[in-house]
């Protein structure tokens, strides 16, 4: 009789492990997040392409756009083919006719693959080079990602 009461218990606290394990497995886990890019922004479309490393999905490209005054928007696709949605403010501070500072931050909105419903922030830095009609920029950023 003791034998078949310790089995129950056993099978009862195997199986609420199970489901607790199949829980955590589904629930979104917030992690930190760091990038690094290069791009060209054209001042006359609006539209601009960058390239470059991410955590939590490697080597990206990204297209990007100018959506209006300090605000960008894009979709960076990386190595695996997933994607990730967002968005982004953007502070340009002249340092002398050709060269830029910038700071903002970029919002995750989404993604497709695993990045599905993906949320995120990113405080990002960086310079830029004006030349004709193009900013040439370089930035780094750390932040969060949730999947």
């Amino acid at each position: 009789m003791r034998k078949r009461i310790y089995c129950a218990v056993m099978a009862v606290m195997f199986y609420g492990l199970l489901q607790i394990s199949s829980v955590n497995a589904q629930s979104p886990v917030q992690r930190p997040l760091r990038i690094t890019g290069d791009g060209v922004l054209s001042l006359t479309t609006n539209e601009g392409f960058e390239a470059g490393v991410v955590s939590h999905g490697g080597l990206f490209e990204n297209n990007v756009f100018a959506v209006g005054p300090g605000q960008l928007a894009g979709t960076i696709v990386l190595a695996n083919g997933d994607t990730r949605t967002w968005t982004a403010t953007l502070t340009t501070t002249f340092i002398d006719p050709t060269h830029v500072t910038l700071q903002g931050t970029i919002t995750i909105t989404g993604g497709t693959g695993k990045y599905e419903g993906a949320t995120g922030s990113i405080e990002f830095e960086g310079a830029g080079t004006l030349e004709g009609t193009e900013l040439h920029y370089t930035y780094t950023g750390e932040g969060w990602i949730k999947y």
